[in-house]
């Protein structure tokens, strides 16, 4: 796992694919250099966050260390959890800023409504991995 602190990587695990990912953004795409082209400045989305009271800060998850079964914790920067999702907080359903955008990893139908908001919010659109846009 590499460690938290580089901004140039997504939460997930090495081993893991990116299967169903949405990304809030203001680009026509969701990959990185259409969102570099149309940002949504991490200020704003710290003001978003700050101003909406569903949403609480995460910085840590716990796991395990890689080929072991000894428990840690990931720290992580730049991830927010919504309080509202109907699942326990896990690595999924985390609405984490990285790269101009906000990515949200295998979201339910709840988490996707809730991307929309904010979405729209920040007059932006919600883009699924697969080119799907959600306005």
């Amino acid at each position: 796992m590499k460690p938290a602190s580089d901004r140039s990587w997504p939460l997930i695990a090495d081993n893991q694919a990116m299967a169903n990912v949405i990304y809030i953004t203001r680009a026509d795409h969701w990959s990185f250099e259409f969102r570099d082209k149309a940002p949504i400045a991490e200020k704003e989305w710290l003001q978003y966050v700050k101003d909406d009271p569903e949403f609480r800060p995460v910085t840590s998850l716990p796991g395990l260390i890689p080929g072991t079964d000894q428990p840690c914790l990931y720290y992580l920067d730049c991830c927010w959890a919504w309080s509202e999702s109907p699942r326990d907080q896990t690595n999924r359903g985390l609405f984490q800023y990285y790269r101009n955008g906000i990515v949200v990893r295998d979201p339910n139908d709840a988490e996707l409504a809730k991307a929309i908001d904010v979405a729209r919010a920040l007059n932006a659109v919600v883009i699924r991995d697969n080119g799907e846009v959600f306005k």
